[in-house]
């Protein structure tokens, strides 16, 4: 990041009047440092504490806020109210609350607003002293057990959020460029940032498939040799519609070439972007992309072996 870059963004924070504004500010600070970590082929690792000696904000207030701002407008009624009385912990504990205390048919908003009725129906516990106001319920008698508790009339459910598939890697991605679509295009419905994010997700795929094929290219002319077990090479037969091959006997050529045709048609099949089910097939499709890398280890080894016994031979 240049010097030039650096103070406009702290004349930006120090200019902001809400604290969305702030957060926006800091979420652009937030890929800065990402960025900067990149070049740098550094991992990030979590750049909140750099962003909080950055701007000379609190570490809980940098982490309270972008949590709110990836909440999209599921939190704009909270966004208000911390313009008045409300904390930006009441605030992060609603959120969570409506997210896991919903009661179908409930949706989230109608949950969050019952939520922030909830709370703003409890008495004054004190005022803080930079006018925000600190709410809470009645206490239950000491040595009560947490079980033993008034339990509420209607049964609810907890809801764990959706996990993108696709492993560590792609789940980072997804959640840095939808971070970033969100800041960049606030009119933009959550559908429409969805839908650009799944088209890029299946550019950046089929780049990364090059990438790896050209990666592979260039280590068979070298001696290093991934070992696959039998167990993997089972089990990548079975997702790809084919009869392993016999143990201590080498593949005909034919058997990589009916495995080449066989990962074409499934890849199709289950592509989210090509299937009927869309992202319900997402699963099937990551496991015929691992099955494929698991015989093309293997037909690496084989022809690895091949190399070192012709070497070795008088």
């Amino acid at each position: 990041m240049t010097p030039e870059r650096e103070q406009d963004l702290r004349t930006l924070h120090a200019a902001a009047a809400t604290q969305r504004e702030m957060a926006t500010v800091e979420s652009e600070v937030w890929m800065e440092h990402r960025r900067d970590a990149r070049d740098r082929a550094e991992d990030p690792g979590n750049p909140a504490p750099a962003i909080a000696r950055f701007l000379n904000v609190p570490l809980y207030v940098v982490d309270a806020r972008r949590r709110l701002l990836l909440a999209g407008d599921l939190a704009d009624p909270l966004w208000g109210l911390l313009e008045g009385d409300l904390t930006l912990a009441t605030a992060v504990r609603l959120l969570r609350c409506a997210q896991t205390r919903r009661v179908p048919p409930e949706t989230l908003s109608q949950s969050l607003r019952r939520a922030i009725a909830e709370y703003y129906a409890l008495p004054e516990q004190r005022r803080l002293d930079n006018g925000k106001v600190s709410r809470r319920g009645p206490q239950r008698p000491r040595g009560q057990a947490k079980k033993d508790r008034p339990q509420p009339d209607k049964p609810r459910e907890v809801k764990k959020p959706e996990e993108p598939a696709g492993g560590d890697f792609w789940k980072h991605l997804r959640s840095m460029c939808s971070e970033y679509a969100r800041s960049r295009l606030p009119d933009h419905s959550d559908e429409q940032v969805d839908a650009d994010l799944r088209i890029l997700e299946a550019d950046l795929k089929v780049v990364f498939e090059q990438f790896t094929d050209r990666v592979r290219n260039k280590l068979r002319d070298t001696p290093l040799t991934v070992v696959v077990a039998r167990r993997q090479l089972t089990e990548a037969c079975r997702v790809l519609l084919l009869d392993p091959p016999k143990d201590r006997q080498k593949p005909p050529p034919a058997f990589f070439e009916k495995a080449k045709r066989q990962f074409k048609v499934l890849a199709r099949e289950y592509h989210p972007d090509t299937s009927t089910g869309g992202e319900a097939t997402r699963p099937q499709f990551e496991s015929v992309m691992n099955a494929w890398n698991v015989l093309q280890q293997f037909q690496h080894q084989l022809q690895t072996a091949n190399t070192s016994s012709k070497g070795e031979s008088p």
